[in-house]
């Protein structure tokens, strides 16, 4: 808590103070020193609600320690091996979960938490369902055919990502559902993150939608992240001439960033065929990337 006071206080101040940054730094290294070793020891309910709070707020200071939102600065361009450190970390919150599962069947002080991750009919943490509400180029994108829609393979890497994302992209971004949003890093394991390292399209688009529908809340210790890393990928999409593509291909692509650059309007725009064709254009893209 006192780690992540120094963030707040770092992020909105009008301008820099470098005790902010020292006292966020050192803070949070007493309290990764404290979490390893509660890790190490035997647990009860209330320290397994400890150790998932503790791993929620560590996970907040990853989101907020981006200093600025210029996408050149993003892991998207780096070739630091460990550029997606700060995912890992938020993967570890699905491992947390099932090791503390048992503690949870007695009454928990978290029980608020884990009843706004979901809606009533089960929608985000229930049994597989099929991908009728996934926009079809999204479905070819994960190279999921039509006829696989109302019978996926819920084994298939980037059915719960795509599943998620087709549920929250209509959905009003409002404060009390952000955990519902947040559901979406909890489908994701290793094997996506690898393969945003080696520059996958389909998990960059995935991951970059995504971080587009966060931006819609605009809060304090995730702007800079989302903003950023959206942007970047929209570059990055940009770079490699995906809009340009010929035929069925490139139809496809040219719907998909248009979903991508839109992702943080709400409500969402609807596609038309003029606005399609119109970000053929390098200069509209850019624009595009620009305002969001």
């Amino acid at each position: 808590m006192l780690a992540v006071s120094a963030s707040h206080l770092r992020c909105h101040a009008t301008t820099p103070v470098p005790s902010h940054r020292i006292a966020e730094h050192y803070q949070q290294s007493l309290a990764v020193r404290g979490f390893q070793a509660a890790l190490e020891e035997s647990w009860d309910p209330l320290g397994a609600d400890a150790l998932l709070l503790t791993s929620m707020l560590l996970n907040l200071l990853t989101f907020s320690i981006v200093e600025d939102d210029d996408p050149w600065k993003s892991w998207v361009f780096s070739d630091d091996p460990n550029r997606l450190g700060w995912l890992g970390l938020h993967l570890g919150m699905k491992p947390l979960l099932i090791s503390t599962a048992s503690y949870r069947k007695e009454a928990t002080m978290l029980q608020w938490m884990f009843d706004a991750s979901d809606d009533d009919r089960r929608t985000f943490n229930g049994t597989p369902q099929p991908l009728n509400r996934v926009p079809r180029a999204w479905t070819e994108l994960c190279g999921i055919s039509p006829n696989q829609v109302h019978c996926a393979d819920p084994d298939h890497i980037f059915y719960e990502p795509v599943r998620i994302l087709g549920e929250l992209k209509d959905m009003e971004p409002r404060h009390e559902l952000l955990f519902i949003y947040v559901s979406f890093v909890g489908k994701l394991d290793s094997e996506f993150r690898r393969l945003l390292e080696s520059g996958d399209p389909a998990a960059m688009w995935l991951f970059g939608y995504w971080l587009g529908l966060v931006a819609r809340f605009n809060f304090w210790w995730c702007n800079n992240r989302v903003r950023r890393d959206h942007q970047a990928i929209c570059i990055w999409f940009e770079l490699r001439g995906f809009a340009k593509r010929a035929g069925p291909e490139g139809e496809m692509w040219r719907e998909l960033l248009f979903d991508l650059e839109n992702a943080p309007v709400w409500p969402s725009p609807r596609r038309s065929k003029s606005r399609i064709g119109m970000v053929d254009a390098p200069s509209e893209i850019d624009n595009v990337c620009v305002e969001v």
